[in-house]
């Protein structure tokens, strides 16, 4: 009996050489940011939402351009590649460089100190 080959997800929409995998995930990552042409943007909400990203046939492992501490996007991504290598069992991860985009900065405002109040 003959092993049938099974074909990798055709991407829905890609930035540079990511390509998002998942209809429904990036659906919603475009309503999240809005009607844009930023996709650096859109690659980060579909990140944050834990969307099939893949960049040159392999897995990038999730919150590579998604901070889900500070729940905010990377400033500086540097995903991760999980490659997994023929006939051997054995996965590396090594770090994919970004197209830098010109964004404006955000401030780091400080948070207003609470203050304790007196009775």
């Amino acid at each position: 009996m003959a092993k049938e080959k099974v074909e990798a997800p055709k991407a829905v929409d890609a930035f540079g050489e990511f390509e998002m995998v998942n209809q429904g995930k990036y659906d919603r990552a475009v309503a999240i940011v809005g009607n844009t042409d930023d996709k650096r943007a859109i690659l980060a909400a579909y990140d944050s939402l834990g969307g099939y990203i893949r960049y040159q046939n392999s897995k990038v492992m999730t919150g590579g351009f998604w901070d889900f501490k500070n729940k905010r996007p990377h400033e500086n991504p540097a995903p991760r590649v999980l490659r997994r290598q023929a006939a051997v069992v054995e996965e590396t991860v090594e770090v994919a460089e970004v197209e830098s985009v010109d964004t404006p900065k955000r401030g780091r405002g400080k948070k207003a100190e609470e203050t304790e109040e007196t009775e």
